[in-house]
């Protein structure tokens, strides 16, 4: 019925990001820059818990382990904690930006700007053999983003803006044990 026998795992799952980024600016409102993702991801205190609606009687903690246990030894898997560290993709923008003063009486200023990149296949791919083993970019593919920007001051206090990207990834879709 999908609810005897469903157990549901929970614990924290800790990620932190640092990115590393240079930018060069050239003439009429082009620059140049480089990003790099530094990741640190971690699954600890992890239990498994049988799920809502499961009656099955008797699962108490050391049944609910040894059958977790059972899978993990079956499938060649990690069900439980684990650490991975690594860097993500590099990413290779090139922007354009330019202030277009406006003698208005409310919009004083209008900014445009656009931009266009590549993304660089870097990053760790997924650990297939723990749970939540996500990849640290785009799992082994490169990327094309484009970008695009609007961004209009009025009064000098007040600002409205609009900012649009899109991400094109290559590679190959698979499925996945979880």
């Amino acid at each position: 019925n999908g609810i005897e026998g469903l157990f549901v795992p929970c614990g924290t799952f800790d990620v932190n990001n640092f990115m590393f980024s240079s930018r060069w600016f050239l003439n009429y409102g082009f620059s140049v820059s480089a990003h790099l993702q530094v990741l640190s991801m971690k699954l600890k205190n992890v239990s498994w818990r049988p799920g809502a609606g499961n009656n099955l009687t008797g699962f108490d903690g050391n049944v609910t382990d040894d059958f977790v246990a059972a899978v993990e030894a079956a499938g060649d898997i990690n069900l439980y904690n684990w650490e991975r560290h690594g860097i993500g993709d590099i990413a290779a923008i090139v922007w354009w930006e330019q202030d277009f003063v406006q003698a208005r009486p409310l919009l004083k200023n209008v900014n445009l700007g656009a931009r266009a990149g590549l993304l660089l296949p870097t990053g760790k791919k997924a650990d297939e053999n723990v749970m939540l083993g996500v990849p640290f970019g785009n799992g082994g593919g490169a990327g094309l983003l484009f970008g695009g920007t609007l961004e209009m001051n009025f009064c000098y206090n007040f600002m409205f803006g609009v900012d649009a990207e899109l991400t094109y990834f290559f590679g190959q879709t698979y499925n996945r044990r979880i």
